[in-house]
């Protein structure tokens, strides 16, 4: 789907005043790494969407596997995001939820989000590695805004997450081994 408004190529395309809304097995196929402003799935730059479950998906092949931008009250589970330029882009979250996701071999991040005051990100119980130009490349989980990120108890493809985040991202505790992945 393209959106004429906006120019962005989404496999989902959630446009204002879409809220409480599931998004469940799926199998979202992108266009390819170097198609510009494609993503899985994006909410309406500018307009806040509010209370999606984003459940059980598999999201490969787009620049954004997922694109939450800005979001309210969200909830990211279970899903495999891999093979994207970014697994997941957050841009202003409030109340986001991320807990038992795969996000793995995306080329440049695998979450990046820009936390300001007041906005929050949790990533908890998620396998999140092997992202960025090399597998020690600090863009697991890359926070660009200056509210910490809670990324505690993830698993981060080995047992030194110093390596694997950068800018103000609490991954302590975590895990000592990979969670399932389904």
């Amino acid at each position: 789907h393209q959106s004429n408004f906006t120019g962005e190529i989404a496999a989902v395309y959630l446009s204002s005043g879409v809220d409480n809304t599931t998004v469940s097995y799926n199998e979202l196929v992108g266009p390819g790494l170097s198609t510009p402003n494609s993503s899985g799935l994006i909410n309406v730059t500018g307009y806040t969407v509010s209370g999606l479950a984003f459940s059980n998906n598999y999201s490969h092949g787009w620049l954004r596997g997922l694109f939450l931008n800005p979001s309210t009250n969200m909830t990211v589970l279970n899903n495999t995001l891999t093979g994207n330029s970014v697994g997941a882009a957050n841009d202003n979250p409030h109340n986001v939820t991320y807990t038992g996701n795969t996000i793995k071999n995306n080329i440049l991040e695998g979450v990046g989000v820009f936390a300001n005051a007041g906005e929050i990100l949790t990533a908890n119980g998620n396998n999140i590695y092997s992202n960025g130009p090399s597998a020690n490349s600090n863009n697991d989980v890359h926070n660009y805004g200056v509210n910490t990120v809670n990324a505690e108890n993830n698993w981060w493809g080995d047992t030194n997450p110093s390596d694997s985040v950068n800018g103000p991202v609490d991954y302590t505790p975590f895990a000592s081994s990979a969670y399932p992945e389904y």
